[in-house]
């Protein structure tokens, strides 16, 4: 899902709680939403949305790394990240979906037909 599709998917659940909104309101709404979540991180907030989970601001420490093309050792330097922990909730939620899955089969692909259908020698 890209932004778009979650302007869309978000717009057509307002409406369909018979809110007045429109795209381009939804569009704002996520634009705020997503600032507001980066100005708290850049002054070193945590953002908890409970049940969903928390962004949080860390500083990676400088390390040793290989280049794996070439093998040639390099230095990476120090660097700060944004790290996600999923919510209780949220964690429950994937899980459930994820035993679902496990007992549905696997949707063919036409790599997985490939490997079922006999060759032609």
């Amino acid at each position: 899902m890209n932004k778009i599709d979650l302007v869309r998917d978000v717009a057509s659940k307002l409406q369909g709680m018979s809110l007045d909104v429109t795209q381009k309101n939804t569009n704002l709404f996520i634009e705020a939403f997503l600032e507001t979540i980066e100005e708290s991180l850049l002054k070193g907030e945590e953002v908890r949305l409970l049940g969903f989970g928390t962004f949080s601001l860390i500083t990676r420490k400088a390390h040793k790394g290989i280049v794996p093309k070439t093998g040639e050792k390099i230095n990476v330097p120090e660097k700060r990240v944004v790290k996600f922990k999923p919510g209780k909730l949220l964690k429950e939620k994937v899980s459930r979906t994820s035993e679902k899955d496990k007992t549905k089969k696997p949707a063919k692909t036409k790599a997985t037909e490939a490997k079922t259908k006999p060759s032609k020698k």
